[in-house]
């Protein structure tokens, strides 16, 4: 029983970080490999222009090493922000860059971020041809001292996009510990 459940879990841990694994009875779906994603790269520049990367890096991929995920920290002094999101796939050498295929692709793709504190708003200021948001690039405003998370995760929704966070597939889900001072 205890191995079922370590089994489940593996699996279960697996599914978080394959991106754009396709599934040829969905519509809009084709029958590429999805690409592992092993880093997530959050640069943020702050209204003088000092820019500052936090990074989630899982180099060998689950069930490996753990991650390492640093804390983002943001000063109210500084505020507004904004802020470019890069995925990568460190476990090649040389790394690929999934951020291009996400641009290219933004009509099946949207990232979402849910911030479990209302000291910190996020605007999505990207789109994609039909202008539906894309999330690569947003703008952060900050409006108090708080700590807290905030989760980014990458949707895949071919054929099934609509603007929300509901439909299609999470191809990585990152919790950042994030504190405002």
């Amino acid at each position: 029983m205890k191995t079922t459940n370590l089994f489940i879990l593996g699996l279960l841990s697996l599914v978080t970080f394959v991106a754009c694994e396709k599934d040829k009875d969905k519509p809009g779906n084709d029958d590429n490999d999805g690409e592992l994603i092993t880093t997530v790269l959050v640069r943020v520049t702050d209204a003088n222009d000092a820019k500052t990367s936090f990074i989630f890096s899982d180099i060998d991929g689950p069930g490996g090493e753990n991650p390492s995920i640093d804390s983002i920290k943001l000063s109210i002094a500084n505020a507004p922000f904004t802020a470019e999101l890069e995925f990568l796939d460190e476990s090649a050498s040389p790394a690929v860059d999934i951020t291009e295929e996400i641009e290219e692709e933004a009509n099946e793709h949207r990232v979402c971020y849910d911030v479990n504190t209302g000291s910190l708003s996020i605007a999505i200021t990207d789109t994609d041809n039909t202008g539906k948001p894309l999330g690569l690039n947003t703008a952060w405003t900050v409006s108090d001292e708080v700590a807290g998370s905030l989760t980014i995760t990458l949707k895949h929704q071919p054929g099934v996009k609509d603007g929300t966070c509901d439909p299609g597939d999470t191809d990585v889900e990152v919790s950042f510990p994030i504190s405002i001072k």
